[in-house]
């Protein structure tokens, strides 16, 4: 058994779904996802930053797992390799949606695309004219009514060109970065026009001006909530959030995701806030 058919194993074999059997029937051993290593540039000058991004198209039907608590799968992974100098932040995760299967097992989930951002900085010290190669190893959980792991393996090459008054040209991808940035949550702080995330005793208490909607999907190291399925969403302009107890971990985590009236799209917030007490 290879290293990702025994992640999908362990991680889906306490539940006895029949739309999370955890191997493919029938011998299918195709994937189910594409992925592609992309920039928002066509090429990189010393000392820029530019951004990647690790971009899936999904088969229709199947979906893959965001960086968060699910219940039956595991996150895409990304192992990603700079050439010697360059640096990177953290993955830009966009914001999921809500999965219920059979049995109240709750995901949080990518369907169709899905782009996963990451800025890098060129060190000062490369040369115009030369290119660079960057590679990354990418795992991910494909699911319908049964699952596979799939991965592959990506390049990069980039050329690099004398900096100048303006950054180089966007690339082909430019425009589905900038896309992916619109699912991609902000921090919530206090200064944050007409939200606010404010406790009352022990309950987490979420307020939007104009919202019709309001979901919470907590990242993996945030405490449960007591009601997962129900107490994650709440209609209008106000959720509350109930967790339960947790010695081990004492910061609730996640992303907001608020549907405001006459607005097409939604307010995304990530929020970090410690129990009270």
């Amino acid at each position: 058994m290879g290293v990702l058919t025994a992640l999908a194993a362990g991680a889906l074999a306490q539940y006895d779904a029949p739309a999370l059997n955890p191997f493919a029937p029938g011998g299918d051993d195709r994937q189910h996802a594409s992925v592609e290593l992309i920039s928002d540039q066509t090429a990189i000058t010393p000392g820029g930053v530019f951004l990647l991004g690790v971009t899936f198209d999904i088969e229709e039907g199947w979906h893959l797992y965001w960086d968060g608590k699910n219940d039956s799968g595991f996150p895409i992974s990304v192992d990603l390799s700079l050439p010697e100098g360059f640096t990177r932040e953290a993955i830009r995760w966009p914001a999921p949606v809500r999965k219920i299967s059979p049995g109240d097992i709750l995901d949080h989930i990518y369907t169709r695309e899905v782009t996963l951002v990451i800025p890098v900085r060129a060190p000062m010290t490369i040369e115009p004219g030369a290119s660079v190669t960057i590679r990354a190893e990418v795992e991910w959980l494909a699911c319908e009514e049964y699952c596979i792991p799939e991965s592959d393996h990506l390049t990069l090459e980039l050329p690099v060109v004398a900096p100048s008054a303006t950054r180089p040209p966007p690339s082909r991808y430019a425009r589905m970065i900038k896309l992916a940035h619109a699912r991609i949550p902000v921090p919530l702080t206090s200064k944050t026009p007409g939200v606010s995330a404010e406790w009352d005793g022990s309950t987490l208490v979420i307020r939007a001006q104009a919202g019709k909607e309001i979901a919470f999907y907590p990242k993996a190291d945030c405490p449960d909530l007591i009601d997962p399925l129900g107490g994650a969403v709440a209609r209008g302009d106000t959720l509350r959030l109930d967790f339960a107890d947790d010695p081990e971990q004492d910061t609730i985590r996640g992303v907001i995701e608020i549907d405001v009236v006459n607005r097409r799209l939604p307010r995304l917030y990530k929020i970090s806030l410690p129990r009270p007490g």
